[in-house]
C-alpha cells in the first residue's frame, strides 16, 4: 500500500485478525490517519510489516506506523520495521468507557518524529518493552514550528492507566522529552542521549554500543541494531513471561535476563513461558508478596517483616521449565539500609539442594531508589529448574530486608 489519502490497513469490528508481512509507505496524504489501525477489534497481532513515510498533519492529526483505536483488547504490535513517520511510532486511543489495550516488543522503530509514543483516551494496560527505538535530530524535527511539543513519550489524558516501559533501547539524538505526569512506569532501559525519565530507578546511559544503527532499509535489514560484544545492553534486561520466545529478527530468546532491546546478541532456548514462582522462609513484611521477586519489574518490592529476622533464612525461585544458570542476579534500591549482604546460592539437582557458592558477599554502593544489580557468579554453568538464597546477614537499618527482583543468566 503506498500513497494513499487515509489510512493504509484498517481492520474493524472483527476479532483475531492478523496482519502480517506488508508494506505501506506514505500513508494519510489527504488528512490526518496512520499506516496499520484497528478499530473494535480484539486480539489482533500486527506483526512482520513495514510501515514509513506517513505524514504529520499536526500534534492532534495521528501521522504515526501504527494505531491500537476505540476499543481493543490484548492488541499485539511485534517484529514490525517503523521508520520516517513524521507522526510517530505508536498510538493507543479510545472512545467512551472502552480501553485501547496492545502489548508492544521486539519492533524497530528508526526516525519516527513527533510523539514517538502517543497515548491517549483510555489506553489501557500498555506493555512496551525490548525495542530499539533510534530518533536522530533531522531536519523534519529540527525546523518543525512545532518543534516545542514534540515529545518520546506523550499521555494525552488523565484516563491512560497501567502503562510500562521496559528493556527498550532508545536514542535521543532530537532529545525529545518524556511524559512527566506520572501513570508511565519507565523500568531498565538503556537512554543514549536525550532525556532520562527520572522515574526509571534502574535506568542506562550511555552509547549502546549496537553495530550500525539509524542505517536499516527494510524489514530484512535490521542488523544494524545488534548489540556489540562489548555493548552494556547484553543480559541486562527484566525476565518476562510470555515474551514470544524470539526477537525481531528471529533470534531465540534466553531463559532469563535477555538484552536490552529488539535484537538479541544473548541468544538461548526461545521458550516461551511464565514467570518463575518465589516463595521464602522470612515471611512478608510491609504489604509485600514474594511474587514481586520474579514478576519482571523492578518497581514491586518485596520485603520481610521489620522485627523477628533470624538467619539463616532462605529465599527460593522456581522456574516453569529447566535452564541454564551462570550467574544469579539481585536487583535492590536502598541496598545500604535493606539489602542482603552474606549468602550461600544453591541450585537444585532434581532430588536435593547443591551449594554452588558459599559466603559470597554483596558490598552495596547506594542507599537510595536508585535500583543496584548484583550479580552472583556460580563456580560453573549448571543447568537446574530452582535456585535457593540461603541468606545469612543483611543491612537492617529500618529493621527488614528487602528485594526487588531476583533474576538469573
Amino acid at each position: 500500500m503506498h500513497d494513499v489519502s487515509a489510512g493504509g490497513i484498517t481492520v474493524m469490528q472483527a476479532s483475531g485478525a492478523l496482519i502480517e508481512h506488508n508494506r505501506v509507505q506514505r500513508a494519510a496524504r489527504q488528512h490526518g490517519n496512520v499506516g496499520i489501525w484497528w478499530a473494535g477489534a480484539d486480539d489482533t497481532m500486527v506483526r512482520f510489516n513495514e510501515v514509513s513515510g506517513t505524514k504529520y498533519w499536526g500534534l492532534d492529526g495521528d501521522g504515526t506506523a501504527f494505531d491500537a483505536d476505540a476499543s481493543v483488547h490484548r492488541s499485539l504490535v511485534q517484529y514490525n520495521f517503523s521508520h520516517d513517520n513524521e507522526g510517530g511510532f505508536f498510538i493507543a486511543v479510545s472512545t467512551g468507557s472502552a480501553p485501547a489495550e496492545a502489548t508492544v516488543r521486539y519492533n524497530v522503530s528508526q526516525g519516527d518524529a513527533n510523539q514517538v509514543f502517543a497515548l491517549s483516551t483510555n489506553a489501557r494496560n500498555i506493555e512496551v518493552y525490548n525495542n530499539t527505538v533510534w530518533v536522530p535530530l533531522t531536519p523534519f524535527i529540527a525546523n518543525n514550528p512545532d518543534r516545542a511539543s514534540f515529545s518520546l513519550v506523550k499521555v494525552w489524558s488523565s484516563t491512560v492507566r497501567g502503562v510500562r516501559f521496559r528493556n527498550n533501547v532508545i536514542h535521543d539524538g532530537a532529545r525529545l522529552p518524556y511524559d512527566g505526569s506520572g501513570v508511565v512506569a519507565y523500568d531498565r532501559n538503556l537512554y543514549q542521549d536525550g532525556p532520562v525519565p527520572p522515574a526509571d530507578k534502574a535506568a542506562l546511559t550511555g552509547d549502546a554500543r549496537l553495530t550500525s544503527p539509524g542505517t536499516a532499509a527494510s524489514l530484512d535489514d535490521l542488523s544494524g541494531y545488534l548489540p556489540a560484544a562489548d555493548s552494556p545492553v547484553l543480559g541486562r534486561g527484566l525476565d518476562i513471561a510470555h515474551d514470544g520466545g524470539r526477537d525481531a529478527v528471529g533470534t531465540a530468546l534466553p531463559a532469563g535476563m535477555p538484552d536490552l532491546g529488539a535484537l538479541q546478541r544473548t541468544a538461548g532456548s526461545g521458550r516461551d513461558e511464565a514467570a518463575p514462582t518465589a516463595a521464602t522462609s522470612f515471611g512478608d513484611g510491609q504489604s509485600t508478596s514474594p511474587a514481586a521477586l520474579t514478576d519482571g519489574s523492578d518497581q514491586a518490592t518485596w520485603a520481610s517483616p521489620d522485627t523477628g529476622v533470624s538467619y539463616p533464612g532462605t529465599i527460593t525461585v522456581t522456574f516453569p521449565s529447566p535452564r541454564t544458570v551462570s550467574e544469579v542476579v539481585l536487583a535492590t534500591h536502598y541496598g545500604q539500609g535493606q539489602g542482603i549482604t552474606r549468602l550461600d546460592v544453591q541450585t537444585w539437582n532434581g532430588t536435593a539442594w547443591t551449594t554452588r557458592a558459599t559466603d559470597a558477599t554483596i558490598d552495596w554502593a547506594s542507599d537510595s531508589g536508585s535500583v543496584e544489580l548484583a550479580a552472583l557468579p556460580l563456580p560453573a554453568a549448571v543447568a537446574t529448574t530452582g535456585v535457593r538464597l540461603v541468606v545469612k546477614a543483611a543491612n537492617h537499618t529500618w529493621g527488614n530486608l528487602s528485594v526487588n527482583e531476583i533474576s538469573t543468566r
